[in-house]
């Protein structure tokens, strides 16, 4: 196959021009790389699509899909089973040796799940940022906002670090006992003690668990409605107070 190949490579540079040879070659390696890629192409689409509204809500997620993850990789052969079989962007592909036939797997779930934690992680990172720059004033703090804003990302970076290193203990026990692994097992563990030792360390645990985000599903909702309402309330309360010192600091 490898010659025939390289024959028709040869033909085709003897009888037509090289241009349109290029061109092909590169269009059929652009279309080979976009293909190779949708897994992660929808990996990033999910996360942006899922959104978080508080961690408690995080936290129990990832410890449903721990039990998941754990009970239909050791308890049962199913999941193994579909994914060696099941030819679909639903996994990633990484060679362990030169054996062309031999491949480790990483499912989409593993990187999605965790993903949309750690993407909660990073506006998390920018709602400190912002109360810390304006004070608390809810008002100006959801107003001017710029993509270009720098800020410091220690709850992003921190579980970022742990997942990789969850990955790297994976396919350490891959290796080990020579059976497929549970990513979850080890990657849900290292980003809940990520996000919970960062909030400690900065001695902002409350905050964390307390945050919470309204996303657009939920404002409809009578609780997002009382949410919206309870912030409109105490950006008023805020206003007010400073009217009146204001008008103190004139009079006097």
């Amino acid at each position: 196959m490898g010659s025939a190949a390289l024959l028709t490579l040869y033909f085709a540079y003897k009888f037509l021009d090289p241009y349109y040879v290029n061109m092909l070659l590169t269009i059929y390696l652009t279309l080979a790389g976009v293909f190779s890629l949708q897994g992660v192409f929808t990996n990033i689409l999910a996360i942006s699509l899922v959104i978080l509204s508080n961690f408690l809500i995080g936290f129990l997620l990832l410890s449903g899909l721990f039990v998941y993850d754990i009970f239909w990789v050791f308890g049962n052969d199913v999941m193994v089973t579909v994914a060696k079989s099941f030819e679909a962007p639903v996994k990633l592909l990484f060679p362990v040796s030169n054996d062309p036939v031999h491949y480790s797997m990483l499912g989409l779930g593993d990187i999605i799940i965790p993903g949309i934690v750690i993407s909660l992680c990073l506006r998390f990172d920018y709602y400190l940022h912002r109360n810390k720059l304006h004070k608390g004033n809810f008002k100006k703090m959801f107003t001017d906002i710029s993509i270009h804003e720098s800020f410091k990302k220690y709850y992003f970076y921190t579980i970022i670090v742990f997942y990789e290193l969850g990955l790297g203990v994976t396919y350490c026990m891959l290796f080990y006992f020579e059976h497929a692994q549970p990513a979850l097992l080890y990657l849900v563990p290292a980003c809940i003690l990520a996000i919970i030792g960062c909030s400690i360390c900065k001695k902002e645990f409350k905050t964390m668990i307390k945050y919470q985000e309204i996303t657009d599903r939920s404002a409809g909702t009578d609780d997002g409605k009382k949410k919206v309402a309870d912030k409109e309330e105490m950006i008023k309360s805020q206003e007010s107070i400073i009217s009146n010192a204001k008008k103190r600091i004139t009079s006097k």
